[in-house]
């Protein structure tokens, strides 16, 4: 029988190894590091995913980490980290099909954005302690997160200078009151947020940069006024002039 308590990352790791060699399959570190991370939680979740990703692979042999993102659930916080990662490296389309999914699964604007701002604090803490010295795996310790996890967030810090990440946090500080007040539409300001953060980062905060978009005046809730006409409008010209246009009718869900 499987103990899935007694058994740590670098165990998980070997397990899963021994299995792909006893099964004669390619398993890639990346794709293996994958794996712990989205299903490494117990080792009876992994020997379920390992054995699905061992019968989609087929004659193939080989497990992809193209087919572990595919075939393994993620849970709302590993959505989020797929969301930034996609923002960070410009895959705006991709950042807004998470986004959209996950607001078909009625998960709400302000607890997306909260997540939204533990992951850019993780980069940001990440950042400082490389800064300082620390190994991979001392960080992983310090912020209790999988070494892989801290791996591509030192990716995604790539992209930020800590000014730029502390900027972030401020406008994503500010746009969670602004929700929570009622003086913002949710979805639409979360969705401009992830369109442009990576487009004018240096030059002025994510949220304040919108303003260029869609006046202030517009984004307060009005259920007496045909507010909901003039986002549509607006955002599919934004969106639009961002070549996503596919996307303008999946706004109001």
């Amino acid at each position: 029988m499987l103990q899935a308590d007694s058994f740590d990352d670098q165990l998980k790791a070997k397990w899963l190894q021994d299995k792909a060699e006893e099964m004669n399959l390619s398993l890639p570190s990346e794709a293996k590091e994958k794996l712990l991370q989205l299903a490494g939680r117990d080792l009876m979740q992994l020997a379920s995913e390992f054995q699905k990703l061992a019968l989609y692979a087929g004659e193939s042999k080989s497990i992809t980490v193209e087919a572990v993102e595919m075939l393994i659930a993620r849970t709302l916080e590993e959505n989020i980290f797929a969301l930034v990662e996609n923002v960070v490296y410009g895959r705006t389309e991709k950042a807004l099909r998470i986004y959209y999914d996950l607001l078909k699964q009625n998960e709400e604007p302000v607890k997306i954005l909260n997540l939204f701002a533990r992951q850019f604090r993780i980069i940001l803490h990440i950042k400082e302690l490389s800064r300082r010295g620390y190994s991979r795996q001392k960080i992983a310790g310090h912020l209790k997160l999988h070494p892989y996890a801290v791996k591509m967030a030192e990716q995604q810090a790539k992209g930020f200078s800590e000014k730029e990440l502390a900027s972030i946090l401020k406008e994503l500080a500010e746009m969670d009151y602004q929700m929570k007040m009622g003086k913002m539409d949710k979805k639409l300001i979360l969705e401009l947020f992830i369109t442009q953060l990576k487009k004018e980062p240096k030059k002025q905060g994510p949220a304040k940069s919108l303003a260029f978009c869609i006046s202030k005046d517009f984004l307060h809730t009005n259920k007496n006024d045909s507010s909901e006409s003039f986002f549509r409008m607006v955002t599919q010209k934004f969106i639009e002039q961002s070549r996503l246009s596919a996307f303008a009718d999946e706004i109001f869900l």
